[in-house]
């Protein structure tokens, strides 16, 4: 009886993971088609300890129709970091849309050790990196597009 209900348990546990998996290629994607801008601040504080300092802000903007063409400008910009993507919508055909993007900067890639709520700074590090970027954007359902 236990064998059976494990098997059950096993296949449905399974099941999850398949369909988790699965779920970013269901997803559908293109290019931002309203313009947008956001600025945030903020501070997370620990209630104990010596952690390491937790100041951000960011500006976040998309510039649909970037100069009244088929060019849209995505922004992230932080105090030292940037993460940018150029869309040019229908450049691979009616439906596919093609995104370059750049990236990177100062402490993009820090990584701050913390075990059972202690900082451990001499097991941390401050990286910093850049990246470039492709994307394809092809509307499958070109009737439902996302709001």
């Amino acid at each position: 009886m236990d064998y059976l209900k494990a098997v059950r348990n096993f296949g449905f546990r399974a099941f999850v993971v398949v369909i988790l998996f699965a779920f970013p290629f269901l997803a559908q994607a293109q290019i931002d088609p309203v313009k947008r801008q956001l600025v945030q601040l903020g501070y997370n504080a620990a209630l104990q300890g010596h952690p390491p300092l937790s100041i951000y802000a960011f500006y976040y903007g998309n510039a649909a129709q970037l100069l009244n063409t088929n060019l849209t400008l995505r922004l992230a910009i932080a105090p030292t970091y940037l993460d940018s993507e150029l869309g040019i919508s229908h450049a691979l055909g009616e439906n596919t849309d093609l995104g370059i993007g750049i990236a990177g900067g100062g402490f993009a890639d820090n990584y701050p050790e913390i075990r059972m709520g202690t900082f451990h700074p001499e097991e941390s590090f401050t990286g910093y990196g850049g990246e470039l970027s492709a994307s394809v954007y092809h509307l499958f359902n070109p009737g439902h597009q996302i709001p």
